[in-house]
């Protein structure tokens, strides 16, 4: 297989074993970077709860076991990753035998618990290497390289943990850290841009609980059912919709389709296929507001050259069927629902024919 990057983190509990297990870990890894993290003690647990993915409220029994001072982190590269199954704390799992087994030895090593942490896949080293650190796997690499020795600089705080320097460094690390795209308005979602302009950011995600943590994204309203949250960003803030699979914004299907086709813009950002852009906004328009507005329009006419009101009606409906994607009504309640084009409690054919009706009539 090929070499793997993975890391460790020697939580500031178990210090004292400190280069017992980086001496350990030498003769087992090719050491890339050994670095001290120093997080915000008034702010430790809000970022062990993004770390990590679940809520652990100040003063949790993970912040007791692992300690709030400054820890280190090991960096390395596997250069034969050999995969086995183990028993782990979710049943038998396929694993990094090297990676798990050295983990389990260094937590019996500082007396059992979890005050080593090692990753286990590449997904979790994308997330803990950004969150950490601030680089994503390939720039820790290239500087890894361009250095030629290991690394060691110190790193702290975490990314976001305060506020956000751009939108730039926002995409940056949610690129790393969660399955997600951007739906649209893509025009200056970089360090310059203008929520004034632009309005909201609208992504879908699979899991809006870990994009909320990546955000470090506050919720504006107290009903689970809205989707708003703000993202402080320089001296200001941006509104971010986090729109999650099963959330009836589309349908299901079709969220997770536009998941799986998404791409990596050459500006830093994941987008929806041309295709699924061009009618997810079309279904935008016409679905979720009660009339098309202007700027739309203008896109429209790039995206559906020649096509009025009607025609652009037709193109979306003969899109949904074709794909088998009924219209539902979203779970966040304040986003329009013109009944006008879906009908109401109806199955995709019935409401499918009512709506070509309306449209073509006959």
């Amino acid at each position: 297989m090929n070499p793997e990057t993975h890391l460790f983190i020697i939580w500031s509990n178990a210090a004292y074993k400190k280069d017992e297990i980086i001496s350990d870990i030498s003769t087992r890894f090719r050491i890339l970077g050994i670095h001290t993290v120093t997080w915000d003690k008034s702010r430790f647990s809000e970022n062990l709860t993004r770390f990590y993915g679940e809520n652990l409220p100040p003063h949790s029994n993970k912040e007791k076991l692992c300690g709030s001072d400054p820890f280190t982190v090991v960096v390395v590269t596997d250069e034969q990753p050999l995969y086995r199954t183990r028993m782990t704390s979710k049943g038998p799992a396929v694993v990094n035998v090297d990676m798990f087994d050295s983990k389990e030895m260094y937590r019996h090593l500082t007396g059992g618990g979890h005050m080593i942490h090692g990753t286990n896949s590449d997904r979790e080293l994308r997330h803990d290497l950004v969150l950490l650190t601030g680089y994503s796997k390939e720039d820790y690499l290239e500087l890894s390289r361009k250095t030629g020795s290991m690394l060691t600089m110190p790193f702290g705080p975490m990314p976001g943990e305060r506020t956000w320097d751009s939108m730039e460094q926002v995409l940056y690390v949610l690129n790393e850290t969660v399955d997600h795209v951007v739906l649209r308005n893509f025009q200056g979602l970089h360090s310059d841009y203008d929520r004034s302009v632009h309005g909201d950011v609208d992504i879908l995600t699979s899991n809006r609980y870990l994009a909320k943590l990546a955000l470090n994204a506050k919720p504006t309203h107290r009903s689970k059912r809205r989707v708003q949250h703000l993202v402080k960003i320089g001296g200001g803030g941006t509104f971010f919709d986090i729109r999650y699979v099963g959330d009836n914004y589309y349908c299901k299907k079709w969220e997770k389709d536009i998941l799986a086709a998404k791409y990596l813009s050459e500006d830093g950002y994941y987008r929806p296929s041309d295709e699924d852009y061009a009618y997810s906004l079309l279904y935008h328009a016409l679905v979720q507001k009660p009339a098309i507005a202007d700027d739309y329009r203008e896109i429209f006419r790039g995206l559906f050259p020649g096509c009025d009101d009607k025609e652009l009606r037709s193109k979306l409906l003969r899109f949904l069927k074709a794909h088998d994607y009924p219209m539902n009504e979203p779970y966040d309640y304040s986003v329009y629902f013109n009944r006008d084009i879906t009908g109401k409690g109806m199955s995709l054919s019935k409401y499918m024919n009512k709506a070509f009706h309306k449209v073509f009539g006959g």
